[in-house]
């Protein structure tokens, strides 16, 4: 069994049965989100590949968008995610198919800052830093069309930072 809420204060307050608790407990651990563990998108992604009846390709873009997203329902959205891929016509998952499928409108795929910790533990600050920059200059690029001048203002940083960025991500527009 799995529960969200503290069902020993439920027992302790005589809301839910201790007996039955007893029987039902069994080993205790902790999960983190699916938002707090983004480098399990991409093995999980992986399993339901296998799991699934009908083949897809799902490109490195796409699975780093997925990375981003806050999976408020967990695995079992993942789950439902990679089944509406493999009826993609094409079978192959891009970019443009994760941000129809996943991300809701007004959302980008800008790292949110929310299990940030866990990301700088693992990849490092500097790295951190370096895709938040990339995905904030690829983002403004989309909202501005193309308008290097409009990226920049928006952005709040120098024209040579702007083009360092874009050099150091090898982006074009």
């Amino acid at each position: 069994s799995a529960t969200c809420e503290g069902i020993l204060e439920k027992v302790q307050r005589k809301e839910f049965r201790e007996d039955l608790y007893f029987r039902l407990s069994g080993f205790h651990f902790h999960l983190k989100s699916l938002s707090e563990r983004p480098d399990d998108v991409d093995l999980l992604v992986k399993f339901f590949q296998k799991k699934s009846s009908r083949r897809f390709v799902i490109k490195t873009e796409a699975i780093e968008a997925m990375k981003t997203y806050t999976w408020p329902g967990n695995v079992r959205e993942l789950s439902k995610v990679c089944e509406r891929f493999s009826q993609s016509l094409s079978g192959i998952v891009d970019l443009n198919l994760v941000k129809k499928t996943i991300i809701p409108q007004g959302q980008t795929n800008i790292p949110k800052l929310e299990g940030w910790e866990d990301y700088v533990q693992n990849h490092g600050l500097r790295s951190y830093i370096t895709n938040l920059e990339k995905r904030a200059v690829e983002e403004s690029m989309k909202r501005n069309k193309g308008k290097i001048t409009a990226c920049i203002k928006e952005l709040k940083i120098s024209s040579s930072a702007f083009y360092r960025i874009l050099q150091d991500h090898q982006l074009t527009f």
